[in-house]
């Protein structure tokens, strides 16, 4: 439970078992809540699952199979983002006019486009100016408005916006604090603009996945097997996870 608060996930997978229950309220608890998919043997903890309030409860007899078909049923949104880079335009706020043009050389060859400011005064008006900016690299070091200011004034206008903290202090106070604000990542100085692209990527995928809500067709898709009576069951092919599921085995 700690991790969760520090990382404060958008989605939670949980293999459900009788002491996991207090765990499962905790998630549902969170504010803001993230999406939980439960998964279990037994069609009891289920029914309590679903009575709790949670409805991407999902039955299989074996977890490990269902485990297994959920990474290829990513794939589709995880290639989508990292072809994205022609369609997301992101911010870079820092004072340092090097590193201003060095990220931004680098994100603009890769297709992004990208808007500068020089402190955090500034990259709120450039966000004001431009709404189609969805990913915001945030110096923690700045004259007039801080790193952590400019990030909770961020959050503060828009709670979905992805901010990618870069710091000069490997400190871990300072990494709790801004993941506390909701800050999506902090990246010690200097960058290496692999793991920054990396992060980027994943910021993408994130606001892809929050777009396209898989989990509510796959849902639909296993209730409608389990409410069909055993005589006529048939094995159904599920495409987005290639996996084959029999309902009722």
């Amino acid at each position: 439970m700690r991790l969760f608060e520090l990382w404060k996930p958008e989605i939670v997978l949980l293999g459900l078992n009788s002491e996991w229950i207090p765990l499962l309220q905790g998630f549902g608890s969170a504010s803001p809540p993230p999406e939980i998919i439960v998964l279990t043997k037994s069609d009891e903890l289920a029914q309590l699952a679903r009575s709790m309030g949670f409805e991407n409860v999902l039955i299989e007899d074996d977890q490990e199979s269902l485990a297994e078909g959920i990474p290829p049923f990513f794939r589709d949104w995880r290639t989508v983002s990292a072809q994205a880079g022609d369609q997301t335009t992101l911010l870079v706020v820092d004072d340092d006019a090097e590193v201003r043009s060095a990220i931004s050389d680098f994100l603009r060859a890769r297709g992004y486009t990208v808007v500068l400011a020089a402190n955090g005064k500034a990259g709120l008006q450039a966000v004001e100016r431009n709404p189609a900016i969805s990913v915001i690299l945030v110096d923690l070091v700045m004259p007039e408005m801080g790193g952590m200011e400019t990030l909770k004034e961020l959050k503060g206008r828009n709670k979905d916006a992805r901010v990618i903290m870069m710091s000069g202090f490997a400190d871990r106070e300072i990494v709790r604090q801004a993941l506390k604000l909701g800050a999506f990542d902090v990246l010690l100085k200097p960058l290496k603009l692999s793991e920054l692209e990396g992060d980027i990527l994943a910021c993408i995928a994130s606001m892809e996945f929050r777009r396209n809500r898989w989990w509510e067709s796959l849902y639909s898709q296993i209730r409608g097997m389990r409410r069909t009576p055993p005589s006529e069951q048939k094995p159904t092919e599920l495409p987005a996870i290639g996996k084959k599921f029999t309902a009722g085995k």
